[in-house]
């Protein structure tokens, strides 16, 4: 696996761990509708990385999801912090 593509999981595995998603995840718990759908949106993505990494998929593969992953998180916090 390329290095660039352990600095990528590193970066999700360090924000997933986060305060602010922890927040987010507390956020989506209690009901509210915005993070409750990122959360979802989120884990399936995440799901999916998963399922091309256990099975060796082509790094053009990861890459992608790693990117989707990526765009969902900054798309999310784009439009909350123009929320709050």
């Amino acid at each position: 696996m390329s290095n660039d593509i352990n600095q990528n999981l590193e970066f999700i595995d360090k924000w997933t761990r986060s305060k602010e998603f922890k927040q987010i995840c507390q956020r989506a718990e209690s009901g509210d509708k915005r993070f409750a759908h990122f959360v979802n949106k989120f884990m399936y993505e995440l799901h999916t990385l998963c399922f091309h990494l256990k099975n060796k998929s082509h790094e053009k593969k990861i890459n992608f999801q790693i990117a989707k992953l990526k765009q969902i998180t900054v798309d999310f916090k784009c439009g909350y912090n123009r929320l709050s």
